[in-house]
């Protein structure tokens, strides 16, 4: 009986430290969050009050431009939804680099439907 409880015992020893590893993983692993991040909050934030009753929908990150040694300007493009109505927009925010002050905050709306369905160049035989 003493040797059965002893096995058990180990088994469920390895067991358990088979499985800390699964559990502890996820926790340990961290996500550097992109040097973009804080801009695209503020490109999110200016959309929302610029276009109030639409709903965001989707954004990307189009890139970052060097403007001059001083200023740099990130580009998003944000996909919103206002009723029936889906279009695109594109914001740009100029900033100072050494101060992160911002300088402008401009948009460009396109309108576009979000998933455009192509037609076929030659119709399908029927």
């Amino acid at each position: 009986m003493k040797k059965t409880s002893h096995l058990l015992s180990t088994v469920l020893s390895i067991s358990l430290c088979a499985c800390v590893p699964l559990f502890v993983t996820p926790a340990m692993t961290t996500h550097a969050e992109p040097a973009y991040a804080k801009w695209g909050q503020m490109a999110m934030k200016e959309t929302k009050k610029k276009y109030p009753k639409a709903d965001i929908v989707d954004y990307k990150h189009v890139g970052r431009k060097e403007l001059s040694p001083s200023a740099a300007q990130e580009t998003f493009r944000l996909w919103l939804k206002e009723g029936k109505q889906r279009y695109e927009v594109i914001v740009r925010i100029t900033f100072e680099t050494r101060t992160e002050k911002v300088l402008s905050v401009r948009f460009q709306q396109e309108e576009r439907t979000m998933n455009p369905i192509r037609q076929p160049a030659v119709p399908y035989p029927s």
